[in-house]
């Protein structure tokens, strides 16, 4: 059992008894015999936050990653240096990149700026692997070039790009490197994260036995809503489109009537304008499910925001990329493009349920940063995208109280009988708009752009989260806490995975 004794919920400074629930609550309780009592010293206690789009494995990846983005390099040159100053002699593992640092990569380009190593650099958009030549030796490429996804030339030899291939390439590769899961999950208590959604399209069964086995052991602490696959039940069947190589239209309402006969609603990746016109022509002849969802909504145009509102299909969708991608935005879109680029407030107000989230390591992780993200849409530059757009950030975070496995229902809450998933904060959920507008771009700023935010979560409002109960993260300067550390972890053998 656990007590906090002089925290702020609804207003009122109570004490809070839990277990793995909330179990009692008062303006003063009486600590019981062997009770570990933390003093929130008239902090905010609330639910425990939940990341409804996020890739925990290539989050964990990339914090032993090189940046490679438009922010972190600006040119071939210092791209080239980047590669050849990092130390070692293993895999060199890349991500972040975009075009406009130099152009399309094939190995070619790669194996003049380096290849005495394996290298991998991965397309900003998730979407694709570029290799060198070392690489595809490594992975032994030659021996796979039918499969779907190997980029050949015209004499049939593979340029070193691979599309959708995340699956395939990590078999080879990681499997024998060393990911810090423990360390991504610590970090996650720091921003006071105590349960996520993993979005990943390959998550098939062994992926979420994977998952579920670093649950129990007490690896990963948060709790954990798995997509994935025809095969995983636990969670929507995420579906994975690409604009440019749509699946034949009867497959999808096929695909789509198989989860729904299983009760399992879908998860849609659209970026993309016709992506998202395909999935609601799917939609309309396979009919819906409650939990069917869009996730991204990345262009959305006006008459797309009234088909959504009629079948009433929720958006998940990510402010924090108008901050780290921005200025690529502008330089690639039209003004009318820049319009319908990951609306907020527009869909809010046609009665759109949109729920923030990070898509973490391709955006920013830190839900704190998400919501100044929403409510001032700058990007890097100062440059405001969709002014028209703003939400004000304690309405962008709201969404991280709904249940991961129900949207429509109300926000999770601080009370007797509720999960004992929680975290304090010095700033009040209602309060942060204001902080953001007090200390306006300087809440955007984040030392390596996207993912994994500053290790030392100085920045963030989070003094202290709990899981099932137990104190997984108490931050140094809360008033009788105690240290910055783990002090608990849940049972490993209780561990929950939803």
């Amino acid at each position: 059992m656990t007590l906090i004794r002089n925290a702020i919920v609804g207003g009122q400074r109570v004490s809070v008894r839990m277990s793995s629930m909330i179990t009692a609550m008062a303006p003063d309780l009486t600590p019981l015999p062997d009770e570990a009592v933390i003093d929130a010293a008239g902090t905010y206690l609330l639910p425990g936050l939940h990341d409804h789009h996020l890739h925990f494995f290539a989050l964990a990846a990339q914090r032993r990653s090189l940046d490679c983005g438009p922010q972190a390099v600006t040119a071939a040159g210092t791209l080239q240096a980047l590669l050849n100053d990092a130390p070692g002699a293993g895999w060199l593992r890349g991500i972040h990149y975009h075009e406009s640092v130099a152009g399309p990569l094939y190995a070619a380009q790669l194996d003049a700026w380096i290849s005495h190593r394996p290298v991998r650099i991965q397309h900003r958009s998730g979407k694709v692997w570029m290799l060198n030549t070392a690489a595809m030796r490594a992975v032994c490429i030659d021996e796979y070039k039918a499969l779907e996804g190997v980029e050949c030339d015209a004499n049939g030899e593979p340029t070193g790009r691979l599309f959708r291939m995340d699956a395939w390439l990590g078999e080879r590769i990681d499997a024998l490197e060393e990911l810090d899961i423990g360390g991504l999950s610590r970090h996650l208590t720091r921003l006071g994260i105590t349960g996520i959604t993993d979005a990943s399209y390959t998550n098939n069964a062994a992926q979420q036995q994977q998952l579920k086995q670093l649950c129990n052991s007490g690896a990963i602490q948060q709790k954990l809503y798995v997509m994935g696959d025809g095969s995983v039940s636990a969670g929507p069947r995420k579906i994975m489109l690409d604009e440019d190589a749509l699946p034949p239209f009867d497959q999808l309402v096929t695909d789509l009537r198989l989860a729904h006969e299983q009760d399992r609603g879908a998860a849609f990746h659209c970026v993309s304008h016709l992506e998202l016109v395909f999935v609601l022509a799917a939609l309309d002849e396979a009919g819906l499910h409650p939990q069917d969802r869009i996730e991204h909504g990345g262009m959305i145009t006006q008459e797309m925001i009234a088909r959504l509102a009629e079948m009433n299909l929720p958006v998940i969708t990510q402010p924090g990329f108008i901050t780290v991608r921005g200025e690529q935005y502008r330089e690639a879109l039209s003004r009318s493009e820049l319009i319908d680029l990951y609306r907020y407030r527009s869909l809010l107000q046609a009665g759109i349920q949109v729920i923030a989230s990070s898509d973490a390591p391709y955006g920013p992780v830190d839900p704190w940063q998400v919501a100044a993200a929403a409510q001032l849409r700058l990007d890097a530059q100062g440059v405001c995208i969709g002014k028209v757009e703003r939400v004000s950030a304690s309405d962008a975070l709201s969404g991280y109280f709904r249940w991961p496995h129900d949207l429509s229902l109300p926000p999770r809450q601080t009370a007797v009988g509720s999960p004992a998933d929680l975290c304090l904060s010095h700033i009040a959920p209602e309060a942060y708009t204001e902080h953001v507008a007090r200390l306006g771009a300087s809440v955007l700023q984040c030392p390596t752009k996207a993912g994994v935010s500053a290790e030392n979560a100085e920045e963030s409002p989070i003094c202290a989260t709990f899981i099932d109960g137990k104190p997984v993260y108490v931050r140094a300067d809360l008033d009788g806490a105690g240290q910055n550390e783990i002090l608990g972890k849940k049972n490993a053998a209780e561990a929950t995975f939803l």
